[in-house]
C-alpha cells in the first residue's frame, strides 16, 4: 500500500466525542428552522440534519449561506433595477410631456404665422380692396393735378391782375401828364 495515496483521501469515517457532537446537532436542527425562515433552501437544510459530519455541516452551511447571499444580491440588484425603470419612466413621461408641450407652442405659433400671412394675402388679393385702394390713388392724383391748377391760375390771375394794374396806373399817369401838359398848354385860338 502507498502511504502517499491514502494521506490525502476521504472515506467519510470521522473520529468525533458523540456527547459534544450530539449537542451542536440538536443545535444544528433548531437553526435548520430559523434557516428555513430567512430563505434557505429546505433541501439544504435537511442535508444538514441527516449528516453527521461536523465538517461537511459547516460546508453546507457555508454553501446555503453564499447561496443566500447571491440571492439577496440578485434581489438587490432586481429591486435597483426596478427602481431605474420606474425613475426612468417618469423621466420619459416628463420629457415627453414637456416635447409635447414645445411642440404643441410650436405649432401655435406656426399656425398664427400662418394665419397672419394668409390674411395679409387675403388683403392685398381682394379685388374690391385693389379696386378701391387704385380709386382712392387716383383720386389724389387727381386732387393734386387740380390744385397744381389752381395755384398756375392764381398766379396766372395774380399776374394779369399786377399787369392790368400797371396799365391802369400807367393809363393815370399819362392822363394826369395829359393833364398837366394841357394845363400849360398856350391855346392857340
Amino acid at each position: 500500500m502507498d502511504g502517499i495515496q491514502h494521506s490525502e483521501t476521504n472515506y467519510g469515517i470521522f473520529a468525533s466525542n458523540s456527547s459534544k457532537d450530539q449537542g451542536k446537532f440538536k443545535y444544528i436542527q433548531s437553526l435548520g428552522e430559523r434557516m428555513l425562515q430567512q430563505g434557505v433552501p429546505a433541501s439544504a437544510v435537511i442535508d444538514m440534519i441527516d449528516s453527521e459530519n461536523m465538517s461537511k455541516i459547516k460546508e453546507l452551511i457555508k454553501n446555503a449561506e453564499a447561496l443566500q447571499q447571491q440571492q439577496k444580491a440578485q434581489q438587490t440588484q432586481q429591486e435597483q433595477q426596478q427602481e431605474a425603470a420606474i425613475e426612468k419612466a417618469k423621466i420619459d413621461m416628463i420629457e415627453e410631456g414637456l416635447n409635447r408641450t414645445d411642440y404643441n407652442k410650436e405649432q401655435d405659433r406656426v399656425k398664427d404665422i400662418r394665419v397672419a400671412e394668409i390674411q395679409a394675402l387675403g388683403r392685398a388679393q381682394d379685388p374690391v380692396d385693389i379696386i378701391d385702394q387704385s380709386k382712392l390713388a387716383l383720386e389724389d392724383k387727381k386732387l393734386d393735378l387740380k390744385e397744381k391748377e389752381l395755384s398756375q391760375k392764381q398766379l396766372a390771375d395774380d399776374e394779369s391782375a399786377n399787369i392790368d394794374r400797371e396799365k391802369i396806373q400807367s393809363n393815370e399817369n399819362i392822363e394826369q401828364m395829359k393833364i398837366k401838359a394841357g394845363a400849360y398848354k398856350p391855346s392857340s385860338k
